[in-house]
């Protein structure tokens, strides 16, 4: 006996056996799965093999810190400029305690200099050293005084005098999501309790901000609430959907029921296998949603056709497996070959997303097989479902649309080369954008303080990077820099040292020459200042200390957008003439969108060999013919696709570019469905054949886009833009498969039979 239909048989057979079994399992996984957490970082789609520029920013990253910009803003239009410096003074007291940021700076003095400090007067200053009626106890207080006026703080604040900042680098190497959690968590609590610790600062308004990494940590949350919103509206949709079709309110309950179960155990793996989840493969549940409800359906479609001859419910789920089985197992192996093909991709990310969806399609496929005919058989036993059987929406427009394919099989071949000509014509219009920030949500409290920041300052949230080999080096490379009008800011240790010491000390030299007796003055008595003679924890902020020489730090920011490619392209012409070893986020991401486009593509026409082989098999070698017209729908919809997205304004980027795989995996399923169907109705059942598995295929497609379509009520942009691409791809495919594919089977096979 078919082993399908032996397990469909004996699950509705024993169905609280089975039900309980089922059950038990899920419950083991309910832990993990509620302690999966998510990453969507861009770094995490890359693991331990990122592209050559990422992997020169994280070598500096691991040397000197993540270089990440982080800013909190303290906004004191509500207050007064008092009560906001002395909360900055607290919190970078606060800040200092822990070892996660490194330059907190919200002033600018000169503290650190010690005895040394006359060395950053300006040198007019000195003058009072060469007055001929000086004494020692003159000179001891004026130099007290101007040393006094060195150190009054100079706050980072806005013209108007309403907006401070204090400005921190990350000394840590963001290595997980759980240790960004923690990070960025441990500094809104800092934030949180200072202000909290005395009632003056009410009245301020604070927030955090900085670049990606800061956008990241923002974005994860609301990514995270995005997916759980999307899944709720899934499952409400999808159980609308089903009613219309079945009108059965039990019938979609039960069916997603097995979902529920495939998801959680899914979740279940992946915290056990991975811990964490990047942003591509965070939207498992949603995807399995609207890939698993397809097995449900293309079931309960055929159990009630069976259910119309025989009235055994046992019987009629061993007959719909008998024949829907082998097209939902053929269905199945080409949609995770699809999935699993990404698990040889270059970038962890795609690894992670191919085994994801490919461990959730064969759990939800399990849990179908397993639960949904037990959960039938006790249902039929109570009410009138079964009287309700005959009532189920029959579809009788996919009927029209088969005979109109048969009748004018020529016509819609000759459409179909046309269209598929003009999509083959516009596929050079489609372009990949770049643009990271399209990617990035603006809705958080994150991106409204960086508006309000670049509103007041010249502020960039993002840094180029570089490392001078030697002292002379970096002196070299700073003044550079410095030449170069499109940089605000060039910084290095040297910033720490003193710009005018040579002429300092030859007037030191001089009054020493004058008045002798100002010799006995320990602040007279000063050396050159060096960088080894800096603090530690300057110099640790600055300068790697390695066994061939020291390796200095070079960070700057731009004037104009730096994610602007023609721009950055420009400024790194001119950088490069400097030093050649310039890095960044902005420099590193082309290259992971480089990356990331090619392994989708290089992966995608991988698995296709391996999926035609699975059809021509599975079609048990009839003909090739089966094989290569099963594609069709998927050809179609992957050219239309690509071809309609400039006009359509769908956009092409490192997340929807991802999800052709995916269309591919799905797509391929409807002309697998239909063509099972017809080798066994045979010759003359297309306008039969199109009606009841159009039926179903028109519910899965339909679902499959419901779930997706649920994305676009993310207010995460990059969850958004997984909408777009596979809803577009698979209304293609299902008019491919119900119009295109009928009368190709029309043409080639049966009049392949007649002529034999």
């Amino acid at each position: 006996m078919n082993p399908l239909a032996t397990i469909a048989m004996t699950s509705s057979r024993h169905p609280w056996i089975t039900l309980a079994a089922a059950l038990l399992i899920t419950g083991l996984f309910l832990l993990p799965a509620s302690q999966l957490s998510i990453d969507t970082s861009v770094e995490s789609a890359f693991g331990d093999n990122p592209p050559g520029e990422l992997a020169e920013l994280q070598n500096l990253s691991e040397t000197f810190g993540e270089q990440n910009l982080v800013t909190v803003v303290v906004d004191c239009t509500a207050s007064n400029r008092s009560t906001a410096e002395q909360y900055l003074q607290q919190l970078a007291a606060q800040l200092g305690k822990n070892d996660w940021f490194t330059d907190i700076r919200y002033t600018a003095n000169l503290d650190f200099a010690g005895q040394k400090s006359l060395l950053y007067l300006p040198a007019e200053h000195l003058s009072f050293l060469l007055d001929p009626n000086i004494t020692t106890a003159s000179a001891n207080d004026t130099y007290q005084q101007l040393v006094q006026q060195m150190n009054q703080p100079a706050y980072i604040v806005s013209e108007n005098g309403n907006i401070y900042l204090l400005n921190l680098i990350l000394s840590v190497t963001i290595d997980s999501a759980e240790t960004r959690t923690r990070v960025f968590d441990g500094l809104h609590d800092t934030v949180d309790e200072v202000q909290a610790s005395k009632q003056r600062y009410d009245g301020l308004n604070i927030g955090v901000t900085g670049g990606f990494m800061v956008m990241d940590y923002e974005g994860d949350q609301m990514a995270l609430n995005d997916m759980y919103l999307a899944t709720i509206i899934t499952f409400v949709l999808i159980f609308i959907l089903l009613f219309l079709a079945f009108k059965s309110i039990s019938l979609p309950v039960l069916s997603l029921i097995p979902l529920l179960c495939s998801i959680i155990i899914t979740a279940g793996i992946l915290h056990l296998v991975f811990g964490a989840m990047g942003m591509i493969a965070m939207v498992f549940a949603v995807l399995v949603l609207g890939l698993g409800i397809d097995f449900s359906i293309h079931m309960l479609t055929r159990f009630m056709e069976e259910m119309e001859h025989r009235n055994d419910v046992v019987q009629a789920f061993g007959q719909t497996l008998v024949h829907t089985g082998k097209a939902i197992i053929l269905g199945t192996l080409t949609t995770t070959t699809a999935f699993g093909a990404l698990f040889f991709g270059r970038t962890q990310g795609l690894q992670e997303m191919g085994l994801v969806l490919a461990i959730g399609l064969l759990v939800n496929l399990g849990c179908v097989l397993f639960m949904l005919p037990a959960l039938v058989a006790l249902r039929l036993r109570v009410g009138r479902l079964c009287s309700k059987i005959a009532k189920q929406g029959r579809f009788t427009f996919l009927g029209a649309v088969g005979r109109f394919s048969a009748h004018h099989a020529v016509v819609l071949a000759v459409l179909l080369v046309v269209i598929g000509g003009f999509f083959a014509a516009s596929v050079p219009r489609a372009s990949v954008t770049g643009d990271l920030h399209e990617l990035q949500p603006t809705d958080t409290q994150a991106y409204r303080q960086l508006e309000k920041v670049k509103a007041n300052f010249n502020y960039s949230e993002d840094f180029l990077l570089c490392t001078a080999g030697s002292y002379n080096e970096l002196v070299d490379d700073v003044q550079g820099f410095r030449s170069i009008d499109e940089l605000m800011t060039v910084e290095s240790i040297l910033e720490y040292l003193p710009r005018n010491q040579s002429d300092n000390l030859a007037v030191i030299k001089q009054a020493k020459q004058l008045h002798p007796s100002l010799a006995t003055l320990p602040w007279l008595n000063v050396t050159e200042m060096t960088w080894r003679d800096l603090p530690e924890h300057i110099r640790r902020d600055w300068v790697a200390e390695r066994p061939q020489g020291p390796v200095f730090l070079i960070r700057v920011t731009a004037k104009g957008d730096i994610y602007d490619q023609s721009y950055r392209e420009a400024l790194l012409v001119k950088m490069e003439q400097v030093n050649d070893d310039v890095v960044g986020q902005a420099i590193a991401y082309p290259d992971i969108m480089t990356a990331m486009t090619d392994d989708v593509m290089r992966v995608s026409v991988v698995a296709a060999m391996p999926i035609l082989a699975i059809v021509y098999i599975g079609f048990r070698k009839r003909s090739p013919a089966y094989a290569l017209l099963a594609l069709v729908p998927v050809l179609f919809g992957i050219g239309g696709l690509v071809g309609l997205s400039s006009y359509l304004g769908v956009s092409l980027n490192i997340i929807s570019i991802m999800m052709i795989p995916l269309v591919i995996g799905i797509g391929i399923d409807d002309g697998i469905h239909i063509l099972h169907r017809y080798k066994e109705e045979g010759r003359g059942s297309l306008p039969r054949v199109v009606q009841r598995t159009g039926k179903a295929i028109f519910l899965t497609t339909a679902t499959t886009c419901l779930a997706f379509s649920s994305l676009l009520f993310a207010d995460h942009p990059g969850m958004r833009a997984m909408a777009q691409t596979p809803v577009l791809g698979l209304i293609l495919c299902f008019l491919a498969a119900i119009l295109f594919l009928p009368a190709l089977i029309r043409l080639l096979l049966e009049r392949r039979q007649n002529d034999a």
